[in-house]
């Protein structure tokens, strides 16, 4: 039988995933393995990645605004010296050293327009991190008992899951699983009929398309790496190891 299509990686989906699916008899006893109903869990009339390539990037704010956000964040926890303090050492970065470290972001952003100018310091800042993982870096879920007893079996339910993340990983594979997109108005953009036009725009403009409906596409580079990747220890910076075939 086909359990929960669990596409337990996508936060947008996460607790429409969790839902059960129930199954006839006869389904149970002979499922069509080889159906593409079975094989996959999704076929979206979208790729996986059409959105990709006129995804907006992320803006570099001008120093003076997240100098000013920095020390209006701090005051919540600093006394009134301490503030004032801070204020002075604000003052002094954004008269010697801050504008040419800002130049030479703006610069560092431009030379890498295949990505965003925080996502090299983001993975540094997680793989740098010497705390445990569980609880303050990977996230976890707990899955209610099956409302069918028979599927509560440890090996069972294993299995399902075994068979769920494998329906999963062909989907992506195939490019055939739906972009996540966050939808303003979901009632008016997230029909048939608009994905089907999306889906007809070149993707160097289909994220302007989606927006126009007020749906934004989100990124989905990091789709690649939820199977067949490994993160292996090292002294101060742990690296990244994926495996793509």
């Amino acid at each position: 039988m086909i359990r929960t299509p669990c596409n337990i990686f996508s936060v947008n989906n996460v607790y429409r995933s969790l839902g059960i699916r129930n199954a006839s008899t006869e389904h149970l006893l002979a499922p069509d393995v080889h159906s593409e109903t079975y094989q996959y869990l999704q076929k979206s009339i979208i790729p996986t990645y059409h959105f990709q390539k006129s995804l907006r990037r992320l803006p570099i704010p001008k120093l003076e605004n997240s100098c000013k956000r920095y020390l209006d964040a701090v005051k919540a926890i600093y006394s009134e010296n301490e503030a004032k303090e801070m204020e002075g050492l604000i003052d002094n970065f954004m008269k010697n050293e801050g504008p040419e470290l800002h130049k030479a972001l703006i610069d560092y952003d431009r030379q890498h327009l295949d990505t965003s100018y925080i996502s090299e310091p983001w993975f540094d800042m997680y793989l740098s991190a010497r705390v445990p993982l569980p609880v303050n870096y990977n996230p976890f879920m707990m899955f209610a008992p099956d409302p069918d007893p028979r599927y509560n079996d440890q090996l069972i339910r294993a299995t399902n899951f075994v068979i769920s993340c494998g329906r999963f990983k062909r989907s992506l594979d195939a490019e055939i699983l739906a972009p996540e997109v966050f939808h303003l108005n979901p009632e008016k953009s997230n029909k048939l009929s608009i994905q089907k036009f999306w889906s007809l725009l070149p993707q160097s403009i289909s994220w302007f398309g989606a927006a126009a409906f007020k749906a934004f596409p989100l990124d989905m580079s990091q789709y690649k790496s939820l199977f067949g990747g490994c993160r292996i220890p090292q002294r101060g910076k742990d690296k990244l190891a994926l495996k793509t075939d």
